[in-house]
């Protein structure tokens, strides 16, 4: 993946983390050297930030980028974790989506059928428009923490579907009344007054 499907730079990406890892390459290895988050940690912290778990969310992305994550790659990472449980609601698992460890296979089917489409699709923007601004932004982790905390404060927000998953009913205000016309009439002005 970190490759973007070349040969040569997983070769290459290869022999650096030989030189890296100075024995056997592992995992740990390939991830710090990529800057790469720790799966599980990423699923809590989807999972989190989507309840609305502000401070938590920020506990765990700190972890993550003390461990050497870059911030571009966790909200990628968040990204496809979006991707993988929005399929999971239509039941259509996605080639080559961000699964869920084992460990956390249940509670992310649990919680794609909790959040259903239209929080997962707003989920996806907010994170998609965010992976831009960080990485324009003079300060990754710092933008980073913003777009999270945008979208805990969108998870803090009542779900927008009924317990059936169909959209809340729409409320069309109703109009008010027309206003009644002016009972005053003005008086009509002669064009040579007298005095």
């Amino acid at each position: 993946k970190a490759a973007e499907g070349s040969v040569r730079d997983s070769l290459s990406l290869l022999d650096q983390a030989i030189a890296l890892a100075a024995g056997p390459v592992g995992v740990e290895h390939v991830a710090g050297m990529l800057g790469l988050g720790d799966r599980e940690r990423l699923w809590q912290l989807f999972a989190g930030v989507v309840a609305g778990e502000a401070a938590a969310a920020l506990d765990r992305f700190r972890e993550l980028y003390a461990l050497g994550a870059e911030p571009a790659s966790v909200l990628q990472d968040l990204l496809e974790i979006s991707h993988g449980l929005t399929c999971l609601v239509v039941d259509k698992p996605a080639d080559g989506a961000f699964a869920p460890p084992p460990s956390l296979e249940v509670e992310a089917r649990a919680l794609a059928e909790r959040l259903g489409l239209a929080a997962l699709s707003r989920a996806w923007q907010v994170l998609l428009k965010g992976l831009e601004e960080v990485r324009l932004a003079p300060n990754a982790a710092t933008a980073a923490e913003m777009v999270l905390l945008r979208l805990a404060a969108m998870g803090a927000l009542p779900n927008s579907t009924s317990n059936s998953g169909s959209p809340a009913p729409i409320v069309t205000p109703v109009p008010a009344p027309p206003r009644p016309a002016s009972t005053t009439t003005l008086s009509p002005v002669s064009p040579n007054p007298t005095l």
